[in-house]
């Protein structure tokens, strides 16, 4: 989970990590909807002309269709399971910088010793 996840390693117990990642989860699963926003595209993708062949498209037989449409599904099923480990990273980033662990929200950078202000990874000023 902490190679997922390498910023639960700042949490100090168990009990700690798992609150934190069931606040960043809660927050993407609700704050967005990608997983709708998933199975739309997946259910109106092989509705495209191209997909179905009585809307004017190639001749494609069910088998086809139905390749096209595992194809679009899985592709976006990945693309959101990427989106959502970046939101989940960012969400935890910023529950350590409310907690004022030294971190950098936009990046993960470690800003311990840092007095600049600035972060030297991505160039977002950070309070010190």
């Amino acid at each position: 989970m902490w190679r997922r996840y390498p910023e639960l390693e700042h949490f100090k117990s168990r009990r700690e990590r798992h609150t934190a990642l069931s606040r960043a989860d809660k927050a993407t699963r609700f704050g967005r909807h990608r997983l709708l926003y998933t199975m739309l595209i997946a259910v109106f993708a092989p509705l495209t002309p191209s997909g179905i062949p009585y809307l004017g498209g190639p001749d494609l037989s069910q088998d086809q269709a139905f390749f096209v449409f595992i194809v679009v599904l899985g592709v976006s099923l990945i693309l959101v399971g990427l989106s959502n480990k970046k939101q989940i990273r960012r969400n935890l980033r910023q529950q350590l910088s409310d907690r004022r662990q030294a971190i950098c929200v936009p990046c993960g950078y470690n800003l311990t010793g840092n007095e600049s202000g600035i972060c030297p990874e991505c160039g977002t000023g950070v309070e010190t």
